[in-house]
């Protein structure tokens, strides 16, 4: 049986001047548009509607709207106002109650029925309290406690979401704390505007040290050899279900960090559950992932495994050369240039075999290439610890926002 709210309040001792209500006691809450519905020999026009991927967790996504033919009746039966508190009915269940207030960013539109509108006198209720309310991780465990889930998917109905035990203090008090709130927030959103461009300017290091390397006056003096003539690929592909070959490492482009060579964590063939051939390569080889060359995913690897045939893994065969130079190599701007030229040409977002062979390696002499390698791989194990840094002011900076907002709306709502 559900408490009443007088219960809730006396349990959650709420701030003087507040009470606790059922969001359905002071909100209208509305279906939206059914979509595949006829309205035959009905006069209709053409509205923006919005889906479930439009309304985000305290924002909406306006980049994509799509538009409906709807006789007028139904449009105005359906058309949003000003202050219309959205909530979508499910999805990833850490997403329950993902919603925001409609301000009308359109001169029209209407709703489709996987979105509830909430419309609430404005003399009582500021929309944005209850949004950010129902956004707090108070709200947050009422829809993950209420919600009926399937195979990864939560939902809400309409009864679950008008029995929320909404706290609400008068509307003065209202729309006070919704200013503080906004104002929190935006100094949360130039917080991590400031360390996104913190990150750009750590991921910039292992450019700029690959622009010193190959761009340097003294790099025009190098010879160049086509890759054909100083490496091989491994061809012939092996079954990883085999008891030989499926505890051995899968590498494929997600376990290959994109401009760094840096090799991040892989499972077995077993553990991926492979059962289509891979290539099997030595200890020493290097691995470049050639689908979508701009993304620049090569990693030299020092054990025995399988990588997809999405790659190519490559062995050095002449003496002039370490598999060092030719990771920092494949991964140049030089390289990349041309693996996106020839891909262009050939019309596939990947490079053939025997456009990746064709391609003429910057060759220095072996003492500069162990030099020059030694230094980038000190370029890119400083921006990693840079990066371990960032990653953790990061992790704070994302947890703020929930934090701000339990702040202001403590208890848990049974």
């Amino acid at each position: 049986m559900t408490a009443a709210p007088s219960e809730h309040a006396e349990r959650r001792s709420l701030p003087p001047g507040w009470r606790t209500v059922r969001l359905g006691e002071v909100g209208a809450i509305g279906a939206g548009i059914t979509l595949g519905k006829l309205f035959l020999h009905e006069e209709t026009r053409l509205v923006p509607y919005l889906r479930v991927a439009n309304v985000k967790d305290g924002y909406l996504d306006l980049a994509d709207v799509n538009q409906l033919a709807l006789p007028e009746w139904e449009i105005q039966k359906c058309l949003l106002r000003q202050g219309d508190l959205l909530l979508t009915e499910g999805g990833d269940p850490d997403k329950l109650g993902r919603g925001t207030v409609w301000e009308g960013q359109l001169p029209e539109c209407v709703h489709q029925n996987h979105i509830f509108r909430v419309r609430f006198n404005p003399t009582q209720i500021e929309p944005k309290f209850v949004s950010f309310e129902l956004q707090s991780p108070y709200g947050k465990a009422y829809f993950l406690k209420h919600a009926k889930q399937t195979t990864g998917i939560a939902t809400i109905n309409q009864r679950v979401l008008a029995n929320f035990p909404l706290m609400l203090p008068p509307l003065a008090e209202q729309c006070a704390i919704v200013a503080r709130i906004e104002r929190d927030m935006a100094e949360v959103a130039r917080l991590r505007a400031a360390a996104e461009r913190q990150r750009e300017a750590i991921e910039g290091l292992i450019v700029s040290g690959m622009r010193e390397v190959f761009h340097d006056a003294s790099a025009h003096d190098w010879r160049r050899r086509r890759l054909g003539d100083v490496c091989i690929t491994v061809e012939g592909q092996v079954d990883p279900r085999l008891p030989e070959f499926c505890d051995l490492p899968h590498i494929n482009g997600e376990v290959i960090e994109r401009a760094t060579g840096r090799l991040l964590n892989y499972r077995t063939a077993q553990e991926d559950k492979l059962i289509s051939g891979k290539y099997l390569f030595p200890a020493g080889s290097v691995i470049y992932s050639k689908l979508r060359p701009y993304l620049r995913k090569v990693v030299l690897v020092d054990f025995r495994g399988l990588c997809s045939a999405d790659a190519y893994p490559l062995i050095v065969t002449s003496e002039n050369l370490t598999s060092e130079w030719l990771k920092w190599a494949l991964l140049s701007e030089d390289f990349t240039s041309y693996a996106i030229e020839e891909s262009l040409r050939s019309r596939m977002p990947k490079l053939n075999r025997e456009q990746l062979m064709a391609w003429k390696l910057p060759l220095p002499d072996k003492a500069t290439q162990v030099r020059l390698s030694s230094y980038l791989e000190h370029q890119v194990a400083v921006m990693t610890t840079m990066l371990r840094g960032w990653q953790t002011q990061n992790t704070a900076l994302t947890l703020l926002p929930a934090a701000l907002l339990r702040e202001v709306f403590e208890g848990e709502a049974s």
